[in-house]
């Protein structure tokens, strides 16, 4: 059943993605409309009336769009009635058209993030004894990628909406959001957590995340970056189990590796 409903909303997204597609495409189409209405109501003004290019062009575009364009240039010549009312007419059903066509877009790419906000969501009330990864900048994504591997549940916080894009695309459950927000945090199950990686790019961010990590689950396991030796005592007290400085710790390891070697 469970899985009936998953195909069911993957199906949903698909068809809102392709309507918003459909309705881009409507709405490139009235655009070339006009713009070959506006060439061909230039062509006729400008034999008809004898007057300027320009000033044909002006007064096309004033008739498609309702503007009294003619009052506001000075022009004395009068178009005729039936040209008239051609264009203005067909400038009124193409603008209705416009119009359908932008507010579908609009209306099917909302559609589409609810879809896929809901879906996150219910996938996210499933996981249980699970990691989140706060941050998918490098060592994050690094993190999540390796956990994965490793057969374990990851979720993602990111503030970034480029980076939450890019998460999703790969398949992470990321959840766009500021990871120091307790109502993020409880969107992300952190009460059903079994560790929290704190991987955001401030340090002084880092320990506010423990600090309310810590609160909301007082049994989770907590291990946290630090980009300075002096704050790891400070996300220690704050409630982290162990603090780690990436770039000694790779500097370390570079460098047992190339003793080895030798």
């Amino acid at each position: 059943m469970e899985h009936i409903r998953h195909l069911t909303q993957h199906a949903a997204i698909e068809e809102a993605a392709r309507k918003k597609t459909v309705y881009l495409r409507h709405l490139l189409y009235s655009l070339y409309i006009f713009a070959a209405l506006a060439v061909l109501g230039t062509i006729i003004n400008y034999l008809l009336l004898q007057i300027e290019p320009q000033i044909a062009f002006l007064m096309t575009v004033g008739n498609l769009l309702f503007l009294p364009v003619a009052e506001e240039i000075g022009s004395n010549v009068h178009i005729p009635l039936a040209v008239n009312v051609f264009f203005h007419m067909t400038g009124l059903c193409l603008l209705v058209y416009m119009i359908g066509a932008l507010m579908g877009f609009i209306m099917e790419g909302e559609a589409s993030k609810l879809l896929e906000e809901t879906k996150l969501k219910r996938r996210v009330e499933k996981m249980s004894d699970h990691f989140i990864i706060c941050g998918f900048g490098r060592l994050g994504s690094s993190v999540a990628k390796h956990l994965v591997n490793k057969n374990l549940t990851v979720t993602i916080i990111e503030i970034n909406a480029a980076q939450v894009e890019h998460g999703r695309k790969q398949g992470f459950a990321v959840i766009h959001g500021d990871s120091c927000d307790r109502d993020v945090l409880m969107l992300a199950g952190i009460s059903r957590a079994k560790g929290l990686i704190a991987a955001l790019g401030e340090d002084s961010k880092n320990i506010l995340l423990i600090l309310t990590a810590r609160e909301l689950n007082y049994k989770l396991r907590i291990i946290a970056k630090a980009n300075h030796p002096d704050l790891l005592l400070p996300m220690k007290a704050a409630g982290a189990d162990e603090t780690i400085l990436p770039y000694t710790t790779a500097a370390i390891l570079i460098s047992d590796r190339i003793l080895q070697a030798t």
